[in-house]
């Protein structure tokens, strides 16, 4: 089951190294403390400048809905809602308004191309006929009413770690995938193969596009909890691809398949598949269509491009127990691979990404040119940052927003509803069952106070989608909710 994991901003090396974990849980409530409060203080004056707007929403659910762990949903050019599951099925829904508070669905077309990707092994790559899904976490939807795109990313659907123990899951199974209408069917083009996928379930995530619709920018999930090797992760170590915001040429890539380079193919024949737990895990390559574009992100589930051209991203934070920092932690670039346990709870964090962006969450393998693979290294050049946790969400390291709850789907509400008065802001939705909004100023690079627009959505909301004001419900808000497999409507009122 997908189970994105809560997050709290613990532990840099000196103080990890200095203190005693009580004396850290401690620092951190204080600094959080110290955080919201000046999130509050910062959000008083706005909220003194639209207390006379009334925001709300009447609720409803969508009915004629079928679905099973669904994962995204989004609007398409050509007005259909549509969603994605867990097991790699589209569903895409015509929706009727039948009256206030009351949506339904007149029409279903199901897409089965990526759930039936094939799944590979991770010793030799070779194809695991019993394997029939795949589990897909992000969605885009682009081109036109009458040539509709979908960008996909899916990935091996086994789940190991802990007590399940290590599955096999193929740690190069990443795919993003490219869906086209033909006018009479559609056909499906995988554009990378042989990004990062953990033993765990951290994978390639969702997608966002720049505006002239060239780059593809991927949040790509990593392969620890806090940079080491650890047992609920089935001891495998961070890539050079992994935990990281990618980013995707696709004018290089055209119409072609670019099957990411490996560590080993001389050893691996089925490559790009087969990350046999880094050993054929793939390479950075100068120049090449796939580049790191931001790192230190522990499993991103979502990115976005807002109309400002501004990139946001919401990273879940680590769970306690699951795996500790790297050993040799720090900015010096002698971290290892080394297993440590049993690491802490840290909270979510939102973060304005730019190039070469830095979130915190090391990668010793990218860290420190030393670290390895049968005497291979898959990275060109040593980034010392990269084998430091730092402490985010602080004057120090500054987040857009800390959240105490698994924080994964994002959208930006474009709609004019209310004056204007949520015109811009972020909505983002919450694994403990709420909507958080968070209030941007103009320039959308400041908080200016986050608050639980909904609550008691359903019981664990993971994606939100929201239409604008020339869309056919404009002002709506619609949460699609993964465990009680229901899409609920929020229309302004």
């Amino acid at each position: 089951m997908l189970r994105p994991h809560g997050a709290c901003p613990f532990g840099v090396e000196d103080v990890v190294n200095r203190w005693s974990r009580n004396r850290v849980v401690g620092a951190c409530i204080v600094m959080l403390a110290l955080v919201l409060g000046s999130f509050l203080a910062a959000g008083t004056a706005s909220a003194r400048s639209v207390a006379a707007v009334t925001i709300s929403f009447g609720k409803s659910v969508l009915a004629g809905s079928a679905l099973s762990m669904p994962t995204q949903l989004q609007f398409g050019p050509d007005g259909r809602l549509y969603v994605l599951q867990q097991d790699g099925t589209i569903n895409i829904y015509t929706v009727v308004r039948k009256a206030a508070n009351s949506y339904a669905v007149a029409a279903t077309e199901t897409i089965l191309l990526i759930k039936n990707i094939p799944n590979h092994d991770d010793t030799t790559g070779a194809v695991n006929p019993t394997l029939t899904t795949r589990q897909a976490t992000g969605m885009l939807v682009r081109g036109t009413s009458l040539a509709p795109i979908i960008y996909v990313t899916s990935s091996d659907p086994r789940y190991g770690g802990g007590p399940r123990g290590n599955l096999g899951t193929d740690t190069n199974s990443g795919i993003v995938s490219r869906l086209t209408w033909n006018g009479t069917a559609w056909t499906k083009l995988d554009l990378v193969r042989g990004l990062p996928r953990s033993e765990e379930n951290h994978a390639t995530n969702g997608l966002t596009i720049n505006a002239a619709g060239t780059v593809l920018y991927v949040a790509q999930g990593g392969m620890t909890n806090m940079g080491a090797p650890s047992q609920v992760f089935a001891y495998a170590p961070e890539y050079a691809l992994s935990a990281a915001i990618l980013s995707i040429d696709l004018t290089a890539i055209g119409n072609t398949t670019y099957d990411l380079p490996t560590l080993d193919p001389a050893h691996h024949p089925n490559s790009p598949f087969g990350g046999d737990f880094g050993k054929n895990q793939a390479i950075e390559v100068a120049g090449g269509p796939v580049q790191l574009y931001a790192t230190g992100f522990r499993n991103p589930y979502d990115v976005i491009i807002s109309s400002k051209g501004i990139m946001y991203s919401s990273d879940n934070g680590a769970g306690p127990h699951q795996g500790d920092i790297p050993i040799n932690n720090g900015p010096t670039g002698i971290c290892t691979n080394g297993i440590h346990e049993p690491g802490i709870r840290t909270f979510d964090m939102l973060h304005v990404i730019t190039p070469g962006f830095y979130g915190g969450h090391p990668d010793p393998t990218r860290g420190n040119k030393a670290n390895t693979f049968n005497g291979l290294s898959p990275i060109l050049a040593a980034d010392p940052i990269e084998c430091d946790f730092e402490l985010q969400g602080t004057p120090a390291h500054p987040a857009l927003n800390v959240d105490p709850s698994s924080s994964d789907g994002i959208v930006e509400y474009t709609a004019s509803k209310f004056g204007g008065a949520m015109k811009g802001d972020l909505l983002i939705a919450a694994w403990d069952n709420y909507l958080e909004r968070i209030h941007l100023n103009s320039t959308g690079l400041v908080n200016l106070g986050a608050t639980h627009l909904f609550n008691s959505i359903g019981t664990h909301p993971l994606a939100v989608t929201a239409m604008g004001d020339t869309q056919a419900f404009p002002g709506t808000i619609w949460v699609l909710d993964h465990s009680t497999n229901k899409i609920y409507v929020y229309s302004p009122r």
